[in-house]
């Protein structure tokens, strides 16, 4: 990840200009996509032009995060390439000249698995405890005369 500070101004500037936005909401239209999709490839371009993800990783990250096949995900890797990143290479040194290309085979990412809390286990042998009868205090006077009483 980059810091914000260290953004080029160039960058910056069109980071945080209405061209994007503008941009993306034509894409929606051209794909056919909807608001929480067109907001997803918002949030995918600030995560490239932060370096939070590499550029190459575009397309799969389309087709997995907005549900399209290969096919739509690469044009619109493509669109997206050619219209943002491309005119800023100098800053994403990585950047190859040609449009990535997503992987032939792209497998999701297993969850992990869930396993539920194990419960406490009480011995059998121990003598079952009422935990709503609260336990009396020991008054302080009866402490210290068996401290006395032990210590002699």
């Amino acid at each position: 990840m980059i810091l914000a500070s260290k953004i080029p101004k160039n960058v910056w500037t069109v980071m945080t200009s209405k061209k994007p936005i503008i941009f993306n909401r034509k894409l929606g239209k051209k794909y056919k996509l909807n608001s929480e999709q067109v907001d997803l490839i918002t949030l995918i371009e600030s995560q490239i032009f932060y370096k939070e993800l590499p550029l190459q990783t575009l397309p799969s990250v389309l087709q997995r995060e907005l549900n399209l096949n290969s096919g739509t995900a690469q044009e619109l890797g493509l669109d997206i390439y050619n219209k943002l990143f491309r005119p800023l290479r100098s800053y994403f040194k990585e950047m190859p000249q040609k449009p990535p290309k997503p992987p032939a085979s792209i497998k999701p990412t297993p969850s992990p698995a869930i396993i539920p809390p194990t419960p406490s286990v009480v011995p059998s042998n121990l003598p079952a405890t009422n935990l709503a009868t609260p336990i009396p205090p020991v008054p302080i006077q009866q402490k210290e005369k068996a401290q006395t009483k032990s210590s002699d």
